[in-house]
């Protein structure tokens, strides 16, 4: 699982491991072999099959963002501009994201995970639309509810508290550090 994989190498990172040096080295090399091996030519990073690919591509995508510069896999660029150029082509007309790679509806989760993806790439050097941006923070602000919280898809359900935490979260990756959205987020 890339999404799994992709979460575990990032906590072997930040306790300081990268390729060739720390105690999980070879564990984040082994990792980030996987996740390269598994990119089909779309740019999808994982298993098209399973029930929810876009969660694994975003976590995927952030990981290889992380270790640009790090990595000698000389895969690891190219994969790495096809998987945010998936991430930039499946943005709905919302400004979100869903389970597939489509453009189809979308949820604020998984547009969490893209924006974090986005955002570590934007920082490796990588080619971000500011409009792909600029939609993502329109979805998330779109989900916010009267009670700061945000909701799991524009208006349709309740606060909760794991989703506003991610949706203030991206809204800072996005650069809105002080926006009346996170403040009310974090009230919540």
């Amino acid at each position: 699982n890339v999404a799994i994989t992709a979460l575990a190498c990032m906590a072997f990172l930040s306790e300081g491991s990268v390729p060739g040096r720390g105690r999980y080295a070879d564990n984040v090399e082994r990792g980030a072999g996987f996740i390269l091996d598994s990119a089909s030519g779309s740019g999808l990073l994982g298993d098209p099959t399973a029930g929810s690919p876009m969660y694994g591509h975003g976590f995927a995508t952030l990981l290889l963002a992380e270790l640009r510069g790090m990595s000698t896999r000389p895969d690891l660029d190219e994969k790495l501009r096809r998987a945010v150029q998936l991430i930039v082509a499946t943005q709905n007309a919302e400004g979100g994201w869903r389970y597939q790679p489509v453009r189809a509806d979308a949820d604020i989760s998984v547009t969490i995970t893209q924006v974090m993806a986005l955002r570590s790439a934007r920082n490796a050097g990588l080619a971000v639309p500011a409009e792909t941006m600029d939609l993502a923070i329109r979805y998330i602000k779109a989900c916010q509810l009267p009670d700061g919280g945000f909701s799991y898809m524009i208006k349709r359900d309740a606060s909760a508290f794991p989703r506003s935490a991610g949706a203030v979260a991206a809204l800072q990756y996005a650069g809105l550090y002080d926006a009346p959205e996170v403040h009310r987020g974090l009230w919540y």
